[in-house]
């Protein structure tokens, strides 16, 4: 039956297997295993960890390596645990729309930017750092998250504790407005040891990827707009086009009992997006989805 199906109850569509969820928990066993190898091992800890964290003297000496491993490091327990939370506040969401692959590639592509963004800054005169210091964490793809969202769904009010316990509302984009304002301006005024290149390339990849690199028919002219391209992933409620469909021009007549039609046609399709997102369907698949929600409301 169509209501049997959890994903006809739910308003948005999730992943059984969420990629968000698995990697919170790759950041804390890795933390955890850092921790004990640290106390009970530190020489080969701290050998381990200069071939696995950033370091601009890593990637000049060919550890290209580092550039994924130093995403699941951390320097200490806060910083895992906001990782974590900003990860399943934003992740979630982004992975609903995009689907895990898409979602995937953006958070690791935003953590590999972001490192290399890094990296540059490092050569630059006034970045202040020392490079013997190695880079570690996941906020590089974590702001990639952010940045993602805020690209999707700009207008989306979002509440926040600021200075952990004051409520703030605001809208998305006025959160990525805001980050990367401090990471630029960490980048120019470089006073503490964060490292705000890999928060801006991380930003700035999250935010291309999802509104140009995802876009099927590139307009250049979309550069001076900045508006929702991605619409929420509402399977019930929401009709799936963008418009009126007639199905007698489009779709073949289907005959299907509606246990086969939700089987044959319509299961296929909601795999589809729960690997390569709600964006990656074709006109007849989205055409199809709109045809189950409305048998689904003639039964309801």
């Amino acid at each position: 039956m169509l209501a049997d199906r959890t994903y006809w109850r739910n308003t948005q569509f999730e992943s059984r297997h969420s990629i968000t969820k698995i990697l919170i928990i790759i950041n804390i066993v890795v933390f955890v295993l850092q921790e004990i190898a640290g106390f009970y091992y530190p020489a080969p800890y701290r050998r381990a960890m200069a071939y696995l964290a950033l370091s601009q003297e890593g990637l000049l000496s060919g550890c290209l390596w580092q550039l994924f491993t130093y995403q699941i490091l951390h320097g200490g327990l806060f910083h895992v645990l906001m990782n974590c939370v900003v990860l399943y506040l934003f992740g979630r969401h982004v992975e609903s729309s995009l689907g895990r692959v898409t979602f995937l590639k953006l958070y690791l592509c935003s953590g590999v930017f972001g490192g290399l963004m890094q990296f540059c800054y490092t050569f630059l005169p006034f970045s202040n750092i020392n490079v013997n210091v190695p880079v570690v964490g996941a906020s590089a793809g974590v702001f990639g998250l952010v940045a993602a969202y805020a690209a999707m769904y700009p207008d989306e009010p979002l509440t926040m504790l600021f200075a952990l316990f004051i409520p703030v509302t605001m809208a998305a984009k006025w959160l990525l407005a805001i980050s990367a304002g401090i990471a630029l301006f960490g980048m120019i005024v470089p006073i503490d040891n964060i490292a705000h290149a890999a928060h801006m390339g991380g930003l700035l990849t999250g935010f291309i990827y999802v509104r140009y690199m995802l876009q099927a028919n590139f307009d250049w002219l979309r550069l001076f707009r900045f508006k929702a391209k991605t619409k929420k992933q509402e399977l019930v409620g929401t009709p799936v086009s963008n418009g009126p469909v007639n199905y007698t021009t489009v779709l073949p007549k289907i005959t299907y009992r509606d246990e086969d039609f939700i089987s044959k046609e319509v299961d296929p399709i909601l795999d589809k997006i729960s690997a390569h997102g709600i964006h990656s369907l074709t006109p007849r698949e989205r055409q199809i989805l709109e045809m189950a929600r409305k048998k689904m409301e003639r039964r309801s």
